[in-house]
């Protein structure tokens, strides 16, 4: 009966030691969970405050300009950049600079200058939380635009664009209503352009591509010039970027079986030519979607290849 009581006793002081070691372990891992909570509350509260991100043009060029302070901030990398929109509506970097960390002190930081030419302006705020980590949009300013005859526009009314962070907005501002207008027609060469601009201010907040519009431009193009060709007459179309005609392209020809069809175009670096003769049957051509490709022109008819 002994050693049973004493084997039992040895049991439950083990199960005891056990039971406190996981109290402990509880108790480490709920203190580790509020200190991460009280970090997270801390960094919210002493994250970057931007008090105005604008562009700033006079008579020595034009520049980005940031005011701000960093309580306290993390090791994250801020910079401030000055950017221009191109001729396809995407902003490049023309300038930068490394924004210092203030503490309680408020600070004004700017870019370099540079001249001022015609076109639209943003002042942006990148940020980097650690080496190897992604670069984010912390902050973008309103559009700036200088005109041709030297006079510049600041985002009229006061008002600015937010970015994927916040954003300003000053009392009074513009509430903008954005619209879509034509900026730049498609070409064969080259897509179409649109413009998002406030129709009350008119202030422009970007330009995006028209996807496939240069080559619906190209379609309409060889269409018309098939339709509009004499009787007996050649019609010529060329092209070094498509590769095919859709059923606008093939319609055309079906009506105008008076007419020749020379197709100049380049495949692999080559260029070729498809000679369609007058009164060519051209039912059939076009696949399952109404697209008939040029080198598909070349098996059925006559071609040839430039030396």
């Amino acid at each position: 009966m002994r050693k049973k009581s004493g084997l039992k006793e040895r049991v439950c002081n083990w199960l005891k030691g056990r039971f406190r070691r996981v109290l402990f372990a509880a108790g480490i891992v709920a203190g580790w969970g509020c200190k991460m909570l009280q970090a997270g509350q801390v960094y919210a509260a002493e994250a970057l405050q931007v008090t105005e991100l604008c562009v700033v043009r006079d008579e020595d060029g034009i520049c980005a300009s940031c005011t701000y302070r960093d309580p306290d901030g993390d090791s994250s990398i801020l910079q401030l950049y000055l950017e221009k929109m191109d001729e396809q509506g995407a902003f490049f970097p023309l300038a930068y600079v490394d924004l210092e960390r203030t503490g309680e002190e408020t600070k004004t930081a700017r870019t370099l200058k540079g001249a001022a030419q015609p076109g639209i302006y943003r002042a942006v705020i990148l940020q980097q939380k650690g080496e190897g980590m992604p670069v984010v949009r912390f902050r973008d300013s309103g559009s700036f635009e200088v005109k041709e005859s030297g006079k510049e526009e600041k985002d009229p009314k006061g008002g600015d664009r937010p970015g994927d962070g916040m954003g300003l907005s000053g009392e009074g501002s513009c509430p903008h209503s954005l619209e879509e207008v034509m900026y730049r027609e498609a070409t064969p060469c080259q897509d179409g352009v649109l413009e998002e601009r406030c129709k009350t201010c008119g202030q422009v907040f970007g330009r995006t591509q028209i996807p496939n519009s240069a080559y619906s431009a190209f379609l309409k193009e060889a269409a018309d010039r098939i339709t509009a060709a004499a009787p007996g007459e050649q019609a010529v179309i060329q092209t070094d970027r498509w590769m095919s005609f859709d059923e606008r392209v093939l319609d055309a020809m079906a009506e105008r079986r008076d007419i020749s069809i020379l197709v100049q175009f380049r495949y692999q670096g080559v260029k070729r030519q498809v000679l369609i003769p007058e009164a060519s049957d051209v039912s059939g051509l076009g696949d399952e979607n109404g697209f008939c490709g040029f080198c598909y022109l070349g098996q059925r008819y006559m071609e040839k290849f430039d030396e």
